[in-house]
C-alpha cells in the first residue's frame, strides 16, 4: 500500500501519463492494482477522466475509487489580505498561536461550517464515493451506485472490493462509509487551521514586498 507515490501509466506508449494517487494498492509486480483519489478543490469531471485513462491504459489496475468532497459555499478567505498589509499581526482576527481548540463547529449543522473567531474558514461539506472498474467488454465502467456517505443525504453502507490479482493472490478489502465519514468530519478543523496559516503566510510574504 502506497500513499502519494508516483506511477507511470502506459509506459510503453508515446502518451504515458504520470499518476500520483492519494492511495495505491499494488500487485506483486509493483503496478497499481487499486488507486484511490480524494478531491476537494479538484473537479469531479477531471477526476473521472483520470480514472478512465488509468483503467484504459493500465491493464493491471482493476479499480479506481473516486472520493469527491463538496464545500458550500465555495471557499474564499473571510478577510481580505489587502486590508491588513499595513497593519500588525495582532489586528488579524486569527488567534496567535492558533490551535484546533480555536475551531468551532455549528452544533445545529454537523457537517459544517467551521468558525475561527466568528469567521467561517470551512463551509458545509458533503461527500460521495464511486468505484470504477471495467465492464464485460473491458471498458471503464462504474461499479454499483454513487454513495453519498457524508452530508445531509448520507447513507451508511459497507462494501467489499475483491482484490484478486493477476498473479493469483486473492484478498479483499472492506470499506465502511462510517469510517470515511468520520475521517472527513475530523479533518474539518485541520482544514480550517491550514487555511488560516496559508492566509498568514501570504500576508507575511506580501507585507515584506510593500
Amino acid at each position: 500500500m502506497y500513499t502519494n507515490s508516483t506511477f507511470y501509466v502506459g509506459a510503453d506508449t508515446p502518451d504515458t501519463i504520470r499518476l500520483v494517487p492519494d492511495l495505491a494498492i499494488c500487485s506483486a509486480s509493483q503496478h497499481p492494482f487499486l488507486v484511490l483519489e480524494v478531491g476537494l478543490n479538484e473537479k469531479y469531471d477531471d477526476m473521472l477522466e483520470t480514472a478512465k485513462i488509468v483503467l484504459s491504459k493500465s491493464p493491471t489496475t482493476k479499480f479506481c475509487i473516486i472520493i469527491k468532497v463538496f464545500e458550500k459555499p465555495l471557499f474564499r478567505p473571510p478577510v481580505k489580505l489587502g486590508d491588513f498589509l499595513c497593519k500588525p499581526r495582532s489586528n488579524i482576527p486569527i488567534p496567535s498561536p492558533l490551535s484546533m481548540n480555536d475551531c468551532h463547529a455549528c452544533e445545529s449543522e454537523p457537517e459544517g461550517p467551521i468558525m475561527v473567531n466568528g469567521l467561517r474558514w470551512v463551509g458545509k461539506l458533503s461527500a460521495f464515493w464511486e468505484i470504477w472498474g471495467r465492464d464485460i467488454s473491458g471498458n471503464p465502467a462504474v461499479i454499483g451506485e454513487r454513495l453519498w456517505f457524508y452530508g445531509p443525504d448520507a447513507q451508511s453502507q459497507t462494501i467489499k472490493v475483491d482484490l484478486t490479482e493477476p498473479e493469483g493472490n486473492s484478498t479483499e478489502i472492506v470499506i465502511k462509509s462510517s469510517v470515511l465519514a468520520k475521517a472527513i468530519h475530523d479533518s474539518r478543523a485541520h482544514l480550517a487551521v491550514n487555511r488560516c496559516y496559508e492566509f498568514l503566510t501570504n500576508w507575511s510574504a506580501k507585507r515584506q514586498k510593500t
